[in-house]
């Protein structure tokens, strides 16, 4: 999930995770008790516009937490408990949760799951534990399977106590918005709208649902993974030999990261290998954009339609914007 131990200096904690309740009025008597309600969680003042312009409606709107090392928690039902997940678009098992947190939930084994690395490395096995119910953005699903990860991955209450993958997204058009602390969910595609770029995803059998589009890196075309499991970006070795960044105390810095319209400098990337992702897609997988990217500006998942939209322009405040 991608260094814990080295947050990004801007992430902090930002709302606690629950449901907005009045975000789907138009009308600007309903949009003024929208607006305090927004003023009332002590972050945002008013609704963002994106709301509006992708049409989501008051149940398809949710706060989340953004957790300390970047990346965006949200709440799930767990056997009818509530359960701090972070929100990582790469995690291909769908739903993980942590060990002690499987035990105080009494979840039963059922098999083991075999945990490898981006390189395709086989790194140890993992249980898989039976999940009778589980609930996240308003939908419910019944008879559902959790890999383990260890405790000291996610560290309990500050980030979450384990991970929710795409698998419970296919069919949606998922939007994120860091700086304001929400995600918005709608089952079904959305459609093109003016402002909003859209990148076509590259569709991987092998990995149903990882976010895969093509970008530049210091002006080289290359494809790259959007995920906000990483809390900074990772480069290859190939790409990181190939382009010979300047190296510094924390890692590789990428001068250029574009991403659609936005074009972002990367201070410090971690390079590890995409080896044994690349060695089952169509084009080698050379870096994983991160939250520390992700979070600067407006962006959607439309799994329905394989796009995802970027908003022309940064998030307003955002480092780096």
């Amino acid at each position: 999930i991608g260094d814990p131990h080295e947050p990004p200096d801007h992430c902090a904690r930002l709302l606690d995770c629950s449901y907005i309740p009045a975000l789907a009025a138009l009308e600007f008597d309903e949009m003024l008790l929208v607006a305090v309600a927004f003023a009332s969680l002590g972050s945002v003042q008013t609704p963002p516009l994106w709301i509006k312009t992708l049409g989501y409606s008051a149940s398809e709107v949710w706060t989340v937490e953004i957790s300390k090392p970047g990346i965006p928690v949200v709440t799930t039902k767990i056997q009818g408990a509530p359960v701090d997940l972070m929100f990582d678009t790469a995690n291909m098992a769908g739903l993980s949760i942590s060990t002690n947190k499987a035990k105080e939930l009494n979840l039963s084994v059922v098999g083991k799951w075999e945990d490898l690395d981006s390189s395709g490395a086989v790194i140890g096995y993992t249980s898989v534990f039976r999940v009778k119910e589980m609930s996240v953005f308003g939908q419910t699903w019944s008879d559902q399977r959790a890999t383990s990860i260890d405790d000291d991955q996610v560290h309990g209450t500050l980030f979450g106590y384990g991970l929710l993958g795409p698998k419970y997204l296919q069919g949606c058009i998922v939007t994120f918005d860091y700086q304001s602390g929400l995600v918005a969910v709608r089952r079904g595609p959305g459609k093109s709208l003016p402002g909003w770029k859209e990148l076509k995803m590259v569709v991987s059998d092998a990995f149903p649902g990882l976010p895969l589009v093509h970008g530049k890196v210091n002006g080289r075309p290359l494809l790259m993974e959007l995920d906000t499991g990483k809390s900074r970006c990772v480069v290859d070795p190939e790409l990181d030999h190939e382009l010979n960044f300047p190296i510094t105390v924390h890692g590789s810095k990428i001068q250029s990261v574009e991403i659609g319209p936005l074009e972002f400098t990367v201070p410090a990337a971690k390079v590890a290998s995409f080896k044994g992702l690349s060695q089952r897609l169509p084009e080698p997988l050379l870096i994983g954009v991160g939250s520390d990217l992700l979070s600067k500006f407006v962006w959607s998942i439309d799994y329905a339609r394989s796009v995802v939209m970027v908003q022309n322009k940064s998030a307003k405040g955002m480092p780096g914007s």
